[in-house]
C-alpha cells in the first residue's frame, strides 16, 4: 500500500464572467492499494486459489 501526494495548480473559470483564473495548488492524498489487498477484496487467496 502507498501513499502519494499530488500538487498541481489548475486553470479554473469564473462561471459568470468566462475568465480564467490559477488555481491554488491543493495536497490530495492518494490511496494505492497494494496487489496482495486487491487480490483479497476480490476474493483470490495467496495461493492463486480460491
Amino acid at each position: 500500500m502507498t501513499r502519494k501526494i499530488k500538487k498541481g495548480q489548475r486553470i479554473g473559470r469564473n462561471p459568470k464572467t468566462g475568465t480564467e483564473m490559477p488555481n491554488s495548488p491543493r495536497r490530495v492524498i492518494v490511496f494505492t492499494p497494494s496487489a496482495l489487498l486487491k487480490q483479497r477484496i476480490n476474493g483470490h487467496s495467496r495461493g492463486g486459489v480460491a
